[in-house]
């Protein structure tokens, strides 16, 4: 009994999400650091970009920033996938511990209305 299969999809659509933008955007990362220390011109339209004046620190400091905005994109789509599993795996245990007790209530029908006598009080102290 599969129960909830749109929250399984999207976290399995969250994960691959998450595990994309991360290649992406380290290869993206990658590319602005190898670009900008060959001193290739990358033309953007609409953006005008001189490609002397950001250098190679310009290049190594933007292309660490992408790596760890996609690092963090990363982590926040994969843990948005794993909140949705632990969601599924309160529920399914949630069931099966339902289920217990009530097998339990029905093999000992006596065992919920038999109180137990409280223990006897300990003993004073020194003496």
């Amino acid at each position: 009994m599969r129960q909830f299969r749109a929250l399984r999809f999207l976290a399995g659509l969250y994960r691959v999400l998450a595990w994309i933008f991360l290649i992406i955007g380290v290869l993206s990362g990658l590319a602005v650091i190898v670009f900008g220390a060959t001193g290739v011109a990358v033309q953007i339209p609409g953006v005008a970009v001189d490609p002397e004046a950001a250098g190679l620190v310009g290049s190594i400091i933007s292309g660490v920033l992408i790596i760890l905005g996609a690092l963090l994109y990363f982590l926040i789509l994969y843990a948005t996938s794993d909140i949705f599993l632990l969601g599924l795996a309160i529920e399914r245990n949630t069931r099966e511990t339902v289920n217990y007790i009530r097998e339990d209530v029905e093999l000992y029908p006596d065992a919920r209305q038999t109180p137990r006598e409280p223990p006897p009080p300990p003993p004073p102290p020194g003496r």
